[in-house]
C-alpha cells in the first residue's frame, strides 16, 4: 500500500563516508537517485537517513554495498579460414598485434577507402601492410588455419556524441557492426 504521509526529507547521503547530497537527484516524494561516474573498482558504500511527512526516521542509517566490476572484454571466436568481422566499439589498444595476439592469424583485408588494405604477419610475429590498427570503423577478413579467440577490452560508447554512421558508396562496401 502507498503511505499517504510517504513524502521524504534525506537527512543523509554519503558513498564510502564521503557526503554526496548535493548529487541527488529527486524522482518523486519517496524516490531518489544518485549522479555517479568514474567509481573505482570495487566495493562502494551507500548509507542515506531520511524523515518522512509525520516525523519518523530511521533509528540507524541505512547501508547498501555494490560492486563496480571491470568491463568484460568482448570475445569473437575465428575459425578456420576466411572470417569476416568488426569490432562493436573502439577497442583500449587498436594495434593490429594486439588485437589479434595469441591467434594463429596470418592475413587482414579490408576495403577501406574505395581499395583493399593488407596486413600479412612475417615469420617473426610482426605485422606488415596498410592495416596497423583493427578499429570499430571498418570491418575485416582475418585468414586463420586454427580455431581463435580474440578477446579485446572495448570502450564504452560516450553519449556525449551522436552514434557512429558508416557512409556507403556504389560498388564494394565492407560495413562494420555498430554497437
Amino acid at each position: 500500500e502507498i503511505d499517504s504521509w510517504n513524502e521524504i526529507t534525506l537527512s543523509k547521503v554519503t558513498m564510502d563516508g564521503v557526503d554526496i547530497s548535493a548529487s541527488v537527484g529527486t524522482i518523486d516524494a519517496n524516490s531518489f537517485n544518485v549522479k555517479t561516474s568514474g567509481l573505482a573498482l570495487g566495493t562502494h558504500k551507500l548509507v542515506v537517513n531520511g524523515t518522512d511527512a509525520v516525523g519518523n526516521t530511521y533509528s540507524t542509517d541505512q547501508s547498501f554495498s555494490f560492486t563496480v566490476v571491470a568491463r568484460a572484454a568482448y570475445k569473437l571466436t575465428l575459425n578456420p579460414g576466411t572470417n569476416f568481422v568488426s569490432l562493436p566499439g573502439t577497442p583500449t589498444d587498436s594495434a593490429i598485434g594486439t588485437v589479434l595476439a595469441g591467434t594463429n592469424a596470418t592475413e587482414v583485408l579490408s576495403w577501406q577507402g574505395g581499395k583493399w588494405q593488407i596486413a600479412a604477419v612475417t615469420a617473426e610475429g610482426k605485422w606488415i601492410g596498410g592495416i596497423s590498427d583493427i578499429t570499430s570503423e571498418a570491418a575485416y577478413l582475418i585468414k586463420t588455419a586454427t580455431f581463435d579467440s580474440i578477446a579485446v577490452e572495448i570502450l564504452p560508447r560516450s553519449f556525449e556524441k551522436a552514434p557512429p554512421t558508416v557512409a556507403v558508396k556504389a560498388g564494394w562496401n565492407m560495413v562494420p557492426i555498430i554497437d
